[in-house]
């Protein structure tokens, strides 16, 4: 059989290492024979086969299977995010969840109206203590300060994630 060769000569033929014979069989582009040895024309037509194929992107080589696989795994990722912001939004929908604007104005609203209430009690605990006028005069400073500092704030000083809101109002 003349036609039948060891794969270091196929090696040579085809300008490629003997382990790159070997890793061609292994992918199956090229068969040994019942002989152990290769047949030189069909290796060779399987061989320029697979290599039009790498040219043209259609082979299935380790880097398009990496690639592929790489494809897919932003594919799925892709895909868990769109069903979870879908979700978000049926949630918000249904009333089970509230958007965030709805959460910073209703955060913002409160903290202005605990402000304003804070600063009414100053001449609400003045009046209904019974002290002197100088323990009076004491108690209403230290309270005004203590409230005075908390209505400075504002509720990104509290709640950082609104910190950019606070700024945009300002």
């Amino acid at each position: 059989m003349q036609n039948h060769v060891s794969g270091t000569t196929l090696a040579g033929r085809f300008g490629v290492s003997k382990a790159a014979v070997s890793l061609l069989e292994q992918r199956g582009i090229i068969k040994r024979e019942p002989d152990g040895k290769f047949d030189i024309h069909a290796a060779t037509l399987t061989y320029c086969q697979h290599l039009r194929e790498v040219a043209s992107g259609r082979a299935d080589t380790e880097s398009t299977q990496a690639a592929k696989a790489e494809s897919l795994q932003a594919s799925a990722a892709l895909k868990r995010q769109q069903e979870k912001s879908l979700a978000q939004r049926l949630e918000v929908e249904r009333g089970s969840l509230i958007a965030r604007a709805e959460v910073v104005t209703l955060v913002r609203g409160s903290w202005h109206f605990f402000k304003a209430e804070l600063m009414a009690l100053i001449p609400i605990i003045a009046g209904r203590l019974s002290l002197n006028a100088v323990q009076r005069e004491a108690v209403r400073a230290a309270i005004f300060e203590t409230l005075e500092r908390i209505a400075r704030k504002r509720p990104g000083d509290i709640f950082p994630e609104l910190a950019d809101d606070d700024e945009a109002a300002a």
